[in-house]
């Protein structure tokens, strides 16, 4: 159900279609990879995950939408870390760049949900398009520590869910 899934360091993933799955690019135990110019959609649930202690990851120029179709409050385009509800997992997420990307539309959830218990995560320098949000109000919600976001251009496209660009939880 997930159409790559990468446990190990140092991958390099480039220039891959990822569709029709319950998920689509998932990395466990991956720190320093790269997923660059990737487009992922038609996807269940989550995009992009990095999970289990990935850190130091890059998702650069990659393409994401339509996620959450089966079940939307897991359709996040780019999803950095674990819910501190989750088990079984490194929450240890640390220092993961996220840039360049396209996001949207018809992302369910949040198109970048950064987790508690991470920090050092940078979002910069993509474009977020808010059509077809269903199950949450922002496209960025960071629970984390130390989080850059710059230079994002949000465009709600007439979504009225969206309350917020940016939430900041603790």
């Amino acid at each position: 159900n997930i159409v790559l899934y990468i446990i190990g360091e140092y991958w390099n993933i480039e220039n891959l279609i990822c569709c029709n799955a319950k998920k689509g690019i998932m990395l466990d135990q991956a720190s320093h990879s790269v997923i660059r110019n990737a487009v992922v959609y038609h996807i269940g649930e989550e995009g992009i995950h990095l999970r289990d202690g990935s850190s130091e990851c890059q998702v650069l120029n990659c393409r994401v939408y339509d996620t959450g179709l089966s079940t939307p409050q897991y359709g996040e385009a780019i999803y950095i870390g674990s819910a501190k509800s989750t088990t079984g997992y490194s929450y240890e997420c640390h220092n993961n760049l996220v840039s360049g990307c396209i996001l949207g539309p018809n992302v369910a959830a949040e198109h970048v949900d950064v987790k508690e218990y991470t920090t050092g995560n940078i979002i910069e320098n993509c474009v977020m398009y808010g059509g077809g949000m269903t199950a949450t109000d922002s496209f960025v919600d960071i629970k984390g520590n130390h989080v850059v976001v710059r230079g994002n251009i949000c465009d709600a496209q007439g979504n009225t869910n969206i309350t917020d660009a940016f939430q900041v939880r603790s």
